[in-house]
This record gives structure tokens, C-alpha cells and sequence, in this order.
């Protein structure tokens, strides 16, 4: 939602960090009944941190905490072995703690006035992705539940209270626990199961308490048995690979476009850490009609050209290898997943000059076999195209998503040749500039509000009892250009002109998050026609988890259209279907494009004379 490009943030990251090295992994076999025992210990943990009515474990080490309880767990034989250990260390830290079966559950709303732990999320580059703090609730408008219970294992619940009558002091039993729970970090820390098992513990519960869609995604019917399966893959990993792979699938169950793993490790309060390389060959891909996969863009000197239909790839059918890269990929949609897929994962390797072979077929249809080689740190290639150009007589291109040379006062230059235009063309397949709020302040007459922003407020484990609010800061939309300019409007001063030509709007599945809530404004206020594919589906505020190892971006803030509909894994329907053709491609022209001035020029045509257009 926010206007923050999640590539170039990676690209600061870990460009700035040195690699790796190939430090040799040390391996646990963890069993089933491990598994869950660690289930148990990660669902407690959630309550223990997010959701007790507890002021004093803020301040808590709680790697050190989660590790301790990891390696005393995997030691435990029995289920009443392992329950009572658990029962007895986080008795410390939640409130009449019980363990019971589902008959004994009683389940009274709570009577206000009362304290309760509220957790809300910090968007952007903070300390911590959450703030909880203790509040004082005088109406229960939730109906929030005295007791709370939340499942550890079938037959099993854990029950505690909630909410507390007062602030309590710390007890002897926490203060010794703090003292005794002080992480040592050590140089290689990541090479130890122990650790990343506490760590898929804490950087999992963000996931489970707090994104956005888990409700809408169904993770709940299958999260649980995801979290087992990652305990296993991560303790027994043997590299750093080998760690961030099995990462990327697990959190690919999450249906996020925002969702991206960030790749490397530093410890807490280090100024830099270390990251695995990963190389990529410089060959951007697109996706065509009829599932064709083509080259987008290479290097000049490159052998392989643009609109090269790509084949096989190591001797495979692209399809059969792109479904299976699909697996490692967090996206809301199938075109967005598969765009994820032929943007980063396709070609990527962890080794330095690997070849891959290509098999691809020419405009003539003539086929030929390439070996490409993947020494470049991204896979990133500017396109040569100006933000401002004239595509026919009578008809301007605009593109506020290229990366440089993009702003309004250049725009602004262009409003009187624009106004005797047949047409106008704002290309949106891309995270636009910031500018495109003041060129949108042109082609409207009235205030253009934003889609619903749902700013959460959490009280209980696993999305129960969630405030949602609309906040002042999330109400912001574009105001027209002929009104007298104010500040707080967030965007620069605009000319005071209104444009009257005709425009229309290009998007596909690389619209996401900020360029999403721009174009669902002009679809809902009818500022013009949108032509191309779906958008990403993903939009929201997105909140940044700066773990020592295997953080993540993930969407927080919860965005519906301004109809109350569901925005999430549907996007922006555009007006006029289109699908890129490779024969346009193979020919220097872009379908969109192409589309839009048929649209353009076949509006002229209906409109009478005496109009003046």
C-alpha cells in the first residue's frame, strides 16, 4: 500500500552485506512426536508474547527463552513429560495457566472494566514489526471472553485469562527467568537446529496471529501441519541453501505477493550481516497467450534475443520446471505466482557461472540451443524507454513506473499538447511513482477517495477478536487539480488545469500494493478505461520482520474496494481484457499499447464534429 519499492529494499540490504561461508550445518532428525511437542511450545509462545495480560515480559529474551524450552523439549519421552515441562515453564508468564480437556471449557465474556494485552503492527523499517502494550478496555464491545483457550493437541487445551482486574507486579519466578534466559550469540549462530527451530517458532507466530488474509488464505485448516513440516526441515537442513529453500516453501503456503523472505543473517543490533549469494543470468521473461514464455528483455550482446520463445530449459518442458519452481513462491494469484516464478526463481542458482541450456524457438520458427551462464548478483535490466512519448499521431504514452526520469514537472510541460490529444495512455504495469496522484488530479472533477484501509488491533491468538478501524492517516485520496492546492494532501502541487482527452490505463499482475489502491481509485471513480490482466491481488500495508535469520515482508493491513469487497487474491478487474502476443513482441510492438490506440481511435470516431474532441 505504502510507497515502498520491496526490490530495491532488498537490493539495499544485501548488497551492503558480505557472504556467507559455507560454515557446515549441524542436523537434528526430528520425529513426529517431537513435532508436536514443538506445535505445543509455539502455540504458548504466541500466548505467552502477543496475547497475556502480563506488562513484564516485554523486555524478555525470548530466543533465549524458546531455545532453552527447545533443547529441554526434544529430551522429553512422554506427552505428559513434555506437557508438564511446558505447564510449569509458562505458568511464569501467562495468568492461571491450565492445561485441560475440550469438556472443561467454560467460555464467559469478560466484565468491563478490565486490562488486556493489545497488539498492534508497525509498517515500514522499525525495531520490531509489533507493539504490545497493556490497555485499559471500560466496554467489552468484542464480547471478549474472560478465559481463553487455544488447542495444543487434540484432547489437549491450553486455558488462562486473558484479561486481568489490574496491573500486576513482576513476580521473583520472571525476574529469575530473564536473568537466566540471556541469548549468546554466537558467530555462526544459524549452523545450530536449536536455533532455527526457536526461530521458525517466533518468526512463524507473525504469520499466524497477524497477516492480513490468514482467514481468507484457509491457513488455519493447514498451518498447523505446515509449522510441523518446516520444524523438521529446518533442524535437519545441512547449508544455508539448503535453509532458505526449505523457507521460501514453507511460507509459499502463504497466498502474499508482499511475502518475501529476505536472504541472510546479522544479530540483533549488528549494523551489517552476512548473505547467501545468489546469481541469476540477467534474461528477463514474460508470460504470453497460450502459457508461452518469452525473453522481455536481455543485454544487447546477449545471443539469445528479445521475443525468443523459450522451450525447454536443462533439457525440461518450461512448464513442467515452472510448476515445480511455483512451490517456493508466495503470490495471490496464478499470474502473479507465475510472474514471481519467471522474475526470480526460474533461473536462479547459489552457484557462481553454472550453464543452463535453452532451447528456444524465432519468429521464423527456427530453433536454437544456447547456453546461458548465471554470474550476476540480480537479475534486473533497465528498459530503455522514455516516461513521456508519442506512440501515433494524436496519442501520448505515459509510464510513471520506470525506475528513473520519472516526475510531474516534466508531465506538467505536456498538459496543453495532451489536451488536443485523440488519447491519452498511462502505462500502470508497475509500481508507479509517487507523481502519478497529481497527473491523476487532472482527469477528475471531484475528490477521488482511496479503497477501505483496515488498520487491525489484536486482543486474542489466531485472528479472534481483531478491531478493525479506519484510521485518520488511511483516509487520503486525489483531489482535482483546479481546486486550491493544500498541504496535507501528500502529493506536490499540481497545475492548475483540468485535461479533458481521453484516457486509458494499462495493468497487468506486476501492479501490486500502491499501484493496486491507484488503480482500483480510477476504476471506482471512472477516471478512465482500464485494458490488460487482473492485478496482483495483494495490497495492504506491509509489515517488515527483521529477524536474525529468515525474515520476512508480509501484508498486515488488511485493503477492501470501496465497495466492501474482497480486494485480496482478485485485484483490479480491468475494463477490456488483453493478453500479450508473442507475434507483437517478435515485432517490436506491445499488444496493451496497440489496444489502447484501437480503443483510442475508434472513440474519435464516434464522436461527433460539433464536440470539438
Amino acid at each position: 500500500m505504502k510507497k515502498t519499492i520491496i526490490r530495491i529494499l532488498f537490493i539495499v540490504i544485501v548488497l551492503s552485506q558480505p557472504s556467507i561461508s559455507a560454515t557446515p550445518f549441524k542436523r537434528l532428525n526430528i520425529n513426529t512426536f517431537q513435532s508436536i511437542q514443538l506445535w505445543k511450545l509455539s502455540q504458548l509462545y504466541g500466548c505467552a508474547r502477543y496475547f497475556a495480560p502480563n506488562s513484564h515480559i516485554d523486555n524478555l529474551d525470548w530466543y533465549g527463552v524458546i531455545e532453552n524450552n527447545v533443547r529441554d523439549l526434544l529430551l522429553t519421552t512422554s506427552e505428559s513429560q513434555a506437557d508438564s515441562l511446558l505447564l510449569n515453564r509458562f505458568s511464569v508468564l501467562i495468568p492461571n495457566l491450565r492445561f485441560v480437556d475440550k469438556v472443561n471449557i467454560q467460555n464467559q465474556e469478560a466484565v468491563a472494566p478490565f486490562y488486556i494485552k493489545a497488539t498492534t503492527l508497525n509498517t515500514g523499517f522499525q525495531k520490531s514489526p509489533t507493539t504490545s502494550r497493556l490497555i485499559k478496555i471500560e466496554y467489552n464491545q468484542l464480547q471478549i471472553p474472560q478465559y481463553y483457550h487455544i488447542q495444543l493437541s487434540p484432547g489437549l487445551f491450553a486455558v488462562y485469562s486473558i484479561i486481568t482486574d489490574s496491573v500486576q507486579n513482576e513476580t521473583n519466578a520472571l525476574l529469575q527467568l530473564k536473568k537466566d534466559s540471556k541469548y549468546k550469540w554466537e558467530k555462526h549462530f544459524y549452523i545450530s537446529p536449536y536455533y532455527r527451530l526457536a526461530n521458525a517458532i517466533i518468526t512463524g507466530a507473525y504469520i499466524q496471529h497477524f497477516y492480513a488474509y490468514f482467514e481468507e488464505d484457509r491457513l488455519s485448516e493447514n498451518w498447523e501441519d505446515e509449522m510441523k513440516k518446516y520444524f523438521c526441515q529446518v533442524a535437519s537442513c545441512s547449508s544455508y541453501p539448503e535453509y532458505l529453500n526449505a523457507s521460501y516453501k514453507h511460507y509459499a503456503h502463504v497466498n502474499d505477493g508482499h511475502l518475501f523472505v529476505m536472504n541472510g543473517y546479522s544479530k540483533p543490533e549488528a549494523v551489517f550481516g552476512k548473505y547467501q549469494p545468489i546469481y541469476y543470468p540477467q534474461i528477463v521473461l514474460g508470460a504470453a497467450e497460450d502459457e508461452c514464455i518469452y525473453v522481455k528483455n536481455c543485454p544487447p550482446n546477449c545471443e539469445i534475443k528479445k521475443g525468443d520463445k523459450i522451450l525447454t530449459i536443462n533439457g525440461r518442458e518450461v512448464k513442467e520446471l515452472i510448476d515445480e519452481k511455483k512451490l517456493y513462491v508466495s503470490a495471490a494469484t496464478e499470474a502473479a505466482r507465475i510472474g514471481k516464478v519467471l522474475d526470480m526463481f526460474l533461473f536462479q542458482s547459489f552457484k557462481k557461472d553454472s550453464v543452463i541450456s535453452l532451447k528456444v524457438q524465432r519468429k521464423d520458427l527456427e530453433q536454437l540451443d544456447y547456453s546461458i551462464y548465471i554470474n550476476k548478483g540480480d537479475n534486473h535490466l533497465s528498459e530503455n524507454e522514455a516516461f513521456i512519448s508519442s506512440v501515433k499521431e494524436g496519442i501520448w504514452k505515459i509510464n510513471p513506473c520506470m525506475e528513473n526520469g520519472v516526475n510531474y514537472k516534466e508531465f506538467s510541460m505536456y498538459i496543453e499538447q495532451f489536451n488536443k490529444a485523440k488519447g491519452l495512455i498511462i502505462d500502470l504495469r508497475g509500481y508507479p511513482n509517487p507523481c502519478i496522484l497529481p497527473i491523476l488530479s487532472h482527469f477528475i472533477d471531484s475528490t477521488a477517495m482511496v479503497g477501505r484501509i483496515l488498520t487491525p488491533t489484536f486482543y486474542a491468538p489466531d485472528h479472534k477478536y481483531v478491531d478493525y478501524q479506519i484510521t485518520e492517516n488511511s483516509i487520503w485520496g486525489v483531489h482535482p487539480s483546479t481546486e486550491p492546492y493544500q498541504r496535507n494532501w501528500e502529493y506536490e502541487k499540481p497545475v492548475s488545469i483540468k485535461i479533458n482527452t481521453p484516457v486509458y490505463f494499462l495493468t497487468d499482475r506486476n501492479a501490486i500494493s500502491f499501484g493496486e489502491t491507484v488503480l482500483e481509485l480510477i476504476k471506482n471513480h471512472r477516471i478512465g478505461i482500464i485494458i490488460g490482466k487482473p492485478t496482483s491481488g495483494t495490497n495492504g500495508d506491509a509489515i517488515i520482520l527483521k529477524s536474525p535469520s529468515m525474515g520476512y515482508i508480509f501484508t498486515g493491513y488488511k485493503f477492501l474496494n470501496h465497495n466492501g469487497s474482497l480486494h485480496h487474491g482478485i485485484g483490479v478487474i480491468p475494463d477490456v481484457e488483453c493478453q500479450q502476443k508473442l507475434s507483437d513482441i517478435q515485432n517490436g510492438e506491445d499488444t496493451f499499447v496497440k489496444k489502447a490506440c484501437e480503443l483510442i481511435l475508434k472513440n474519435e470516431q464516434s464522436i461527433p464534429a460539433s464536440t470539438g474532441q
